[in-house]
């Protein structure tokens, strides 16, 4: 039944339009209906009929009290075609063929009304980056300059090829290496500071000449991976790839297959994989329009050179007094031994990084020792135990067999090398794991 003149079903209103026209300015809650127009109205009660068959019957009988109406039974065929009478009745009560697609007319028996959709529109979030975007913008329309950076050494002296990075006020990252001069010219770019950042070597490597100390950007480098060359040890690789210490690498956690293989970080052989922790990067901040100077730091580690000098029966020369002498920067360094070879002939030096080869100076006896440095193959892998035959002969030679690249004369070093340290007077020369870890033992790794 109608209550107050009004019937409610999920977001629909029906209504009489006196009601309508009466309560709608002091009720509130009607303030939230449109009246439909004659389609949707239509299409409203389509619905209705639909989805809830009882309410439909319910709103026949209430809005249309003086109709003759039956009650078949549910889900009947004669269901279904009352209620198309009845819908029939309840569309010429809202006005059929007096209403256009405007709201029904005024003398309609009923209005149908629908709850307003109102979109709700959330305030708009605070932007994080506005402040950084107008700043990158200004800077875009700012008048240009320029940057210069120069890589020198303590003495002044240019170091070429150094991969810098510089952050521009306008959020773009310049990425550049120093030619032979040491120097790196950007023009133009926006006026204001720039961030210089050195990200492939380590902040121990490196420093400003003047200004403010570099600060940690929180970012670190990827790992890399190293594939070993002849003539590379692990402190050589560690200094081409801006780190200053051989145990960062060495003690990786990604280098664990290689230490299962080689018992020593020195001795390594061609093909072996190293892993290249990435370093932390730095930055520095400076002004634009003026040339700034960042002093590459030589490397602390430098590798040492052990010697053991005997003579023929194996005894160690002690006392005697050299010169050691090596390559650096294209020049020959010489320079006087700290002190003579030590008991059992024992010569301990260190020299620079980047030295590949080195010759001791006797000068009584008047001798020359040449020495090339990283250059020592591994006897053997420890895990697969596969013999490695150029770090067997070098092993050999060193300590006085005979031996060169032919087969028949490594086999009659090895069987003279086992008759004299391993006590087998009838061997056929044949190298094992016995053998490779005796032959390691005697020459010091």
């Amino acid at each position: 039944m109608m209550i107050f003149g009004r019937i409610r079903w999920g977001d629909y209103l029906f209504i009489e339009p006196r009601w309508w026209q009466s309560e709608r300015s002091s009720n509130f809650a009607l303030r939230d209906f449109e009246v439909l127009d004659l389609r949707s109205a239509t299409q409203a009660l389509t619905d209705i009929v639909r989805k809830d068959s009882k309410f439909f019957r319910t709103l026949h009988r209430d809005l249309l009290p003086h109709r003759y109406t039956v009650y078949p039974s549910p889900g009947s065929y004669e269901e279904s075609l009352e209620n198309e009478r009845g819908l029939e009745a309840l569309v010429q009560a809202l006005g059929a063929g007096y209403s256009g697609h405007g709201v029904p007319p005024d003398f309609a028996r009923i209005y149908v009304c629908r709850r307003k959709r109102v979109e709700h529109v959330p305030a708009p979030l605070p932007n994080p980056w506005k402040a950084a975007n107008q700043a990158v913008e200004a800077a875009r329309q700012s008048p240009r300059g320029y940057v210069a950076v120069e890589t020198v050494t303590a003495q002044g002296i240019a170091v070429p090829q150094v991969q810098l990075e510089v952050l521009l006020a306008d959020a773009q990252v310049l990425t550049r290496c120093t030619d032979s001069s040491g120097r790196v010219h950007l023009e133009p770019i926006p006026q204001g500071t720039c961030h210089i950042l050195v990200p492939e070597l380590d902040v121990s490597l490196w420093k400003p000449a003047d200004g403010d100390e570099p600060t940690f950007t929180g970012r670190t480098a990827r790992t890399r991976w190293h594939v070993v060359r002849q003539g590379e040890c692990l402190t050589k690789i560690a200094a081409r790839y801006g780190v200053n210490a051989w145990q960062d690498l060495w003690n990786h956690a990604d280098n664990q297959a290689l230490r299962k293989i080689r018992k020593s970080p020195h001795v390594l052989r061609p093909g072996d994989h190293v892993a290249v922790p990435g370093v932390r990067v730095y930055e520095i901040v400076r002004p634009t329009d003026e040339t700034h100077r960042i002093e590459i730091l030589p490397f602390a580690a430098t590798i040492r050179v052990r010697v053991r000098v005997r003579d023929r029966r194996h005894t160690g020369l002690a006392g005697l007094r050299y010169d050691l002498a090596f390559m650096q920067n294209g020049s020959e360094v010489r320079r006087a031994g700290a002190s003579p070879t030590g008991d059992d002939g024992l010569i301990d030096e260190r020299v620079p990084v980047g030295t590949s080869a080195v010759a001791f100076l006797f000068i009584r006896p008047k001798m020359r020792l040449d020495f090339v440095l990283s250059e020592l193959d591994p006897t053997h892998d420890e895990g697969t135990e596969d013999l490695v035959g150029s770090g067997i002969q070098a092993r050999l030679r060193s300590l006085g067999y005979a031996c060169d690249a032919g087969s028949d004369s490594t086999s009659r070093a090895v069987a003279l090398f086992q008759r004299d340290h391993l006590g087998r007077d009838e061997s056929e020369g044949l190298a094992d794991l016995e053998t490779c870890r005796k032959l390691a033992e005697l020459y010091g790794v």
